[in-house]
């Protein structure tokens, strides 16, 4: 056995530092920004694993008063949220992990969570896995308690179909960044997000997906056209899942707030629809 009596050097900075356990369906990759812009006299914020986060502030008073403050930003983000403690660890990890061969009425979170139940929860998925005009497999990227690297080949039997699925853990240099994340819990998360879509007009069926540029929230039209549009039930919730709470109508409608999104297409070569955004009186 080892031992180690830790100084009060070794501790200070956790002195001056709070410990929360994140909040589902709060957004990972804007999280560290959001709050060393928001919170008063922060120095850090770092994962602690996948499901806590540590905040440092300059100082033991900082830290005192933001946990007393009343409507903090903290409190929206992080549930237990307290001073550091002695034995205060990681629990878990994030891990990204790919998915191959499964067909795309499978491209849900219902049935993404059935092949990775085993291993931890879903947090989001990798935006830039269908950016590229050409879909081949889905980035999911969970939180576990797993410590070796994640791997399995699986029978899934879909709609009454055996199918293979691969499912690999990505390491290394292929890791996407956390700043790639996108969540199916928050529809206002999706704000600045513009989906299109192009289906061969003889099928009508097999859809290419694409994320394009930000919204201009000043960009208003008076009125819009919409072409035929893909099914709700094929659009929500496969991939990203733009809208949980939102119910996207035949016409792939949602309200945000507000904000009443419109997403027409045509089919012409890849995917270039037009993102229309008006106010919902």
């Amino acid at each position: 056995m080892m031992q180690y009596v830790s100084t009060e050097e070794d501790k200070e900075w956790l002195y001056m530092s709070l410990v929360g356990n994140i909040l589902p369906n709060v957004d990972v990759a804007t999280m560290e920004e959001k709050i060393l812009q928001t919170v008063d006299k922060t120095v850090s914020f770092r994962f602690l694993g996948a499901s806590q986060g540590i905040i440092t502030f300059v100082d033991r008073l900082s830290v005192q008063q933001e946990q007393a403050k009343e409507g903090s930003l903290l409190q929206s983000i992080f549930s237990n949220l307290r001073q550091w403690e002695g034995r205060t660890r990681a629990h878990d990890r994030f891990a990204w992990i790919v998915i191959f061969g499964l067909p795309m009425e499978g491209w849900n979170k219902n049935c993404i969570d059935i092949l990775l139940q085993s291993w931890g929860n879903i947090i989001g998925y990798d935006t830039t896995c269908v950016s590229q005009g050409s879909i081949s497999g889905i980035r999911v990227l969970i939180n576990t308690r797993k410590l070796e690297p994640l791997h399995d080949q699986v029978i899934l039997e879909l709609d009454g179909t055996q199918v293979d699925v691969s499912l690999q853990e990505i390491k290394g240099d292929l890791i996407p960044s956390l700043t790639t994340v996108k969540h199916s819990m928050d529809v206002s998360l999706y704000t600045k997000i513009i989906l299109a879509a192009s289906i061969p007009r003889a099928t009508r069926q097999n859809a290419e997906f694409e994320f394009l540029c930000a919204w201009d929230n000043q960009n208003q039209v008076d009125s819009v056209s919409l072409t035929p549009a893909i099914s709700s039930e094929y659009l929500y919730p496969e991939i990203t899942e733009v809208c949980r709470h939102a119910s996207l109508s035949d016409d792939c409608m949602y309200v945000d707030s507000n904000r009443l999104a419109l997403v027409p297409y045509e089919y012409v070569g890849v995917a270039t629809a037009d993102c229309i955004e008006i106010d919902v009186q």
